[in-house]
């Protein structure tokens, strides 16, 4: 999945998938680029930027705070959540200068 659809997913209120399960390991999906990213964003509407803005902030957020509690969960699990993390982390430094 490329940056657009997914960016185009998350303004319309779906999650589309970030990491699958292939060969014994998560691995992330959708391939971000930086300048497809500001594109996007560029095109979109101030409200639709705003928008854009709180959800990604909100998944970065959640993903953050399944990423700090790990107790009692196995060994893909913890890995998935911290994949999770590190790729809304990365999202959120890709697309920070383009809202502003």
């Amino acid at each position: 999945m490329n940056a657009k659809e997914f960016l185009g997913g998350l303004l319309e209120e779906n999650k589309p998938q970030v990491v699958s399960f292939q060969n014994g390991a998560y691995v992330q999906v959708i391939n971000l680029e930086a300048e497809e990213v500001a594109e996007y964003i560029r095109g979109l509407t101030k409200y639709q930027r705003l928008l854009l803005r709180t959800r990604i902030s909100r998944h970065q957020m959640a993903a953050g705070y399944e990423a700090s509690h790990l107790e009692g969960i196995g060994k893909q699990d913890i890995q998935r959540r911290i994949l999770l993390s590190e790729f809304w982390k990365m999202l959120v430094k890709v697309a920070a200068p383009c809202f502003k």
